[in-house]
C-alpha cells in the first residue's frame, strides 16, 4: 500500500504555490505509506537554477563542500552542492548530462536519484509530513511535482528504495505495488513470440 501524488500547473501565477500544494498532498497520502517518501520537483530555482544542469544523488558519503570542490576541479566550472536531508543536490551552469557523467566518475558508488535542467528529486526515510518539512518543500516553486509515500513490503526501508526513480533526463516515475512475478511474465511473453 503506497500513495502517489502529482500536480502539473498550467497557470504561471500558481508556480509560487507548488511546494505548499505538494506538501499538503504528500501529507494526505501519509496513511498509505509512512515509512519513506520521495518527491520530484520541476522548476524550483532554489535547487535547480535556470540555465544549470542538476543532479540529485543518494548514498554519498562526501560532504557537500568537498563534492563541490571535486566536481569544480574536474569540470572547470563552479559546481554548487547542497544537502537536502538524505539527498545531495548538485547544480552547475553546464548540461545536466555532463554534470551527471562527472558525478558518476567522481562518486561511482552514489545512486542517481534524478537529473535534468529543471528536475530535483528528494528522497528520505520517515513520515512523509516530516520529510516535507525537512526538505523545505512548502517553499518550493515550480510547475510540476510527482511524489510517493511508501510502505515497503518486499525491500528495505532506505532513501534509495523510495520513489520516484530516474528513468532519463527530466524524467522520473512512481508506481504502486510490486512486480514480483516478472520472470513468469517474461517467459509467457517469450513463448507467445
Amino acid at each position: 500500500m503506497c500513495g502517489i501524488v502529482g500536480l502539473h500547473l498550467r497557470n504561471p501565477e500558481l508556480y509560487p504555490q507548488l511546494g505548499q500544494l505538494l506538501t499538503g498532498m504528500l501529507g494526505e497520502m501519509q496513511d498509505r505509506g509512512a515509512d519513506s517518501a520521495g518527491m520530484a520537483v520541476y522548476g524550483n530555482e532554489a535547487w535547480a537554477p535556470a540555465g544549470h544542469g542538476c543532479v540529485s544523488l543518494l548514498e554519498i558519503d562526501v560532504e557537500p563542500a568537498e563534492a563541490a570542490t571535486q566536481l569544480t576541479n574536474a569540470l572547470g566550472t563552479d559546481v554548487a552542492a547542497q544537502l537536502v536531508d538524505d539527498t545531495l543536490v548538485l547544480s552547475a551552469p553546464i548540461d545536466a548530462g555532463d554534470l551527471l557523467d562527472a558525478a558518476r566518475a567522481a562518486f561511482p558508488l552514489a545512486l542517481v536519484a534524478g537529473f535534468g535542467s529543471d528536475l530535483t528529486v528528494l528522497k528520505g526515510v520517515g513520515a512523509p509530513r516530516d520529510l516535507a518539512q525537512q526538505w523545505g518543500l512548502a517553499s518550493a516553486q515550480g510547475w510540476q511535482g510527482v511524489g510517493h509515500t511508501r510502505m515497503a513490503t518486499e525491500s528495505a526501508v532506505t532513501p534509495s528504495g523510495a520513489h520516484p526513480f530516474a528513468v532519463g533526463p527530466e524524467q522520473c516515475l512512481v508506481h504502486n505495488g510490486s512486480f514480483s512475478n516478472h520472470a513468469t511474465i517474461r517467459r509467457e511473453l517469450r513463448a507467445q513470440g
